[in-house]
């Protein structure tokens, strides 16, 4: 409806959300201003969407593979595997069941 995609900087209505979006990018900027030179604009930098922030991956388990061989099954928390393929569960360093 009319309205609705009004530019946040001038108030021209654009009609949808990416005309508004196109028009937000040069709306206020002095005239000949190329796109391609500019460094920022009011909503930072162009092509920036969703970027992740650096060291934002998930730290590695401490202790996926014990001294005797035997490994952590991932996804399963407490579930290890050991060498001959037996399944058993440990919490911390003891063992809980090692029936398999």
């Amino acid at each position: 409806p009319p309205g609705t995609w009004l530019c946040r900087t001038c108030g021209s209505d654009c009609g949808t959300s990416q005309a508004r979006t196109h028009h937000e990018r040069t709306c206020g900027q002095p005239e000949g201003t190329d796109e391609k030179t500019k460094e920022t604009s009011a909503f930072g930098p162009p092509g920036v969407v969703g970027k992740k922030a650096k060291g934002s991956k998930k730290p590695a388990e401490p202790q996926d593979k014990d001294a005797d061989g035997s490994f952590r099954v991932p996804g399963y928390r407490g579930v290890w595997v050991n060498p001959s393929g037996k399944h058993f569960v440990k919490a911390g360093k003891e063992l809980l069941t090692e029936d398999g």
